[in-house]
C-alpha cells in the first residue's frame, strides 16, 4: 500500500507541470509565462495594427502575426498605401507597430482618430545614434535585435503604461 501511494506521489510530481495552470483568467505561476512554461503569455492582450513598410518581408510580416496570435494579441495588417486612417478607425486597436521612419507620419494621422492607439516603432538596423534619437522620441521601442521575448516584453510594458494611464495613475505607487 505505501509503495503504491508513493508511486502514485512521484508519477504526479513529475507530470504535475506539463498541466496548464490557471484560475479566473490570472497568471498563476509566472506573469508573461503560460503555466507550461514554453510560450509567453501577454499580461495585456492587446489590438495591434502591424503597418507594413513597402520593404517588409510577408514572411516576416506573418511570422509577427503568429507570435503574436500565440501570446494572445490580436493583430492585422494595413500596408503602405492602404487608407490607414480608415482600417484604424473601421476597429479599435491598442497598438500599431511601424518602421521608426513612419512612426512621426502616422502619429499624426491618428491624432484624427478616437481611440487614439499607441505607436510602437520598430527599428529594423539600429545604429547608437538612432537608437538614442528615438529614445527621446518614444518611451518603448522595438529592434530587430531582440527576440520574440523580449518583444512581446515590450508590448506588455507599453499596454500597461496605457492602462495606468487611462486609469489616471501614472507615477503614483
Amino acid at each position: 500500500m505505501l509503495r503504491r501511494m508513493l508511486a502514485v506521489g512521484v508519477l504526479t510530481t513529475l507530470f504535475l507541470p506539463a498541466i496548464e495552470l490557471s484560475a479566473c483568467g490570472d497568471k498563476f505561476l509566472r506573469p508573461g509565462r503560460s503555466g507550461r512554461w514554453q510560450t509567453y503569455a501577454a499580461m495585456h492582450p492587446a489590438a495591434i495594427l502591424l503597418y507594413q513598410s513597402p520593404t517588409a518581408k510577408p514572411e516576416v510580416i506573418k511570422a509577427w502575426q503568429a507570435m503574436l496570435k500565440k501570446a494572445g494579441h490580436k493583430s492585422q495588417v494595413v500596408r503602405t498605401g492602404d487608407d490607414f486612417t480608415r482600417t484604424v478607425a473601421a476597429a479599435q486597436y491598442d497598438v500599431v507597430i511601424a518602421d521608426y521612419s513612419e512612426a512621426d507620419r502616422l502619429n499624426v494621422l491618428l491624432q484624427a482618430v478616437p481611440s487614439k492607439p499607441g505607436v510602437l516603432p520598430f527599428l529594423n538596423k539600429p545604429s547608437p545614434e538612432l537608437v538614442a534619437s528615438a529614445k527621446r522620441d518614444y518611451q518603448q521601442l522595438l529592434s530587430a535585435k531582440m527576440d520574440q521575448h523580449e518583444t512581446l516584453v515590450t508590448i506588455d510594458s507599453l499596454m500597461d503604461v496605457r492602462r495606468k494611464a487611462s486609469l489616471g495613475t501614472v507615477g503614483s505607487r
